[in-house]
């Protein structure tokens, strides 16, 4: 609710970061107009970057599906926590709260970077079967070819994302707070 959503919905939270991601902000709106049968029963939250968000409305009108697009979230604790589901980027900070909060999610790392350290950070995740690391193929059409089904899928199957959800809660078994505080506590008192 503090969001501005209802929570009698299924909520897809979409995000490239704090600056948004210009293929990420074209997708989901595509696969909506091609695929709106798969919306039914969701709402989407729509993190597009403030220097998007009227392009991002734009690409959204005539789509019927709640949708709440803003440009900014500074507790996204609550986005992560109201999401059901997620497309999103795959920095070092976003798997983290994917991890933590158990939101079955695709994983668009960012295209341009030459070491491809966000597909290095998604990784463990996508190994425990948690996420669905994908790419970006940098154009909205092959984008919705290629990652629209997976897309349309994760919002129509249920279970498949059930099973990604439990996948996230078994490898959260660890505090690190508490592993921290051992391990210094240990550290005081070594010989």
């Amino acid at each position: 609710k503090a969001l501005g959503l209802d929570p009698r919905l299924s909520t897809l939270l979409v995000t490239g970061a704090s600056q948004g991601a210009k293929t990420i902000n074209e997708l989901i709106p595509l696969i909506a107009k091609q695929s709106g049968y798969a919306f039914k029963g969701w709402q989407v939250l729509h993190i597009a970057g403030d220097a998007n968000i009227k392009q991002v409305e734009s690409l959204w009108r005539d789509v019927d599906v709640p949708v709440h697009v803003v440009g900014f979230v500074h507790k996204m604790g609550y986005a992560w926590g109201a999401a059901d589901f997620a497309v999103t980027r795959g920095g070092a900070n976003t798997i983290a709260e994917i991890a933590i909060h158990a939101v079955p999610t695709i994983v668009l790392p960012y295209p341009y970077h030459r070491d491809n350290h966000q597909r290095t950070n998604a990784a463990p995740l996508a190994a425990i079967n948690g996420i669905v690391l994908a790419f970006d193929y940098r154009s909205a059409t092959k984008n919705t070819q290629e990652v629209g089904p997976i897309i349309t899928r994760l919002l129509t199957d249920h279970l498949y994302r059930l099973r990604m959800r439990e996948a996230l809660n078994k490898c959260n078994q660890t505090n690190g707070a508490k592993t921290i505080a051992d391990f210094c506590l240990k550290l005081l008192h070594a010989p």
